[in-house]
C-alpha cells in the first residue's frame, strides 16, 4: 500500500528519532545533521514537498528546525500520523 507524503515523512522522522535521538523537553532532537534533501530522498518525495510539510509541521509546534538539526515537540502527534495512515 500506499502512504501519502505526510505519514512517509512523519515515519522517517521517527526512526531517525529512535537512532539519533537525544532528550530535548518534552521533545526528541534528531542528534544528526540532515537536510531536507536527505530527508525527501528518505521518503520517497521531493525537497519542495519536503519543505511545506516540514513548515507546516513547524507552524502547529509539532517539529522545530533550526539549520541541519530537527527536533520532534511533540512526536505522538507524528506516531498518531503514520498509524491512521496504515489503518
Amino acid at each position: 500500500f500506499f502512504l501519502g507524503l505526510p505519514a512517509r515523512l512523519a515515519k522517517k522522522l521517527l526512526e531517525l528519532a529512535r537512532l539519533y535521538g537525544e532528550p530535548a523537553g518534552e521533545g526528541v532532537r534528531i542528534a544528526h545533521r540532515v537536510s531536507q534533501q536527505d530527508l525527501a530522498k528518505l521518503a520517497g518525495a521531493s525537497r519542495e514537498g519536503v519543505n511545506k510539510q516540514l513548515r507546516t509541521w513547524e507552524l502547529q509546534g509539532v517539529i522545530e528546525v533550526r539549520r541541519w538539526q530537527v527536533t520532534l515537540r511533540r512526536p505522538a502527534i507524528l506516531e498518531e500520523l503514520v498509524a491512521v495512515a496504515r489503518a
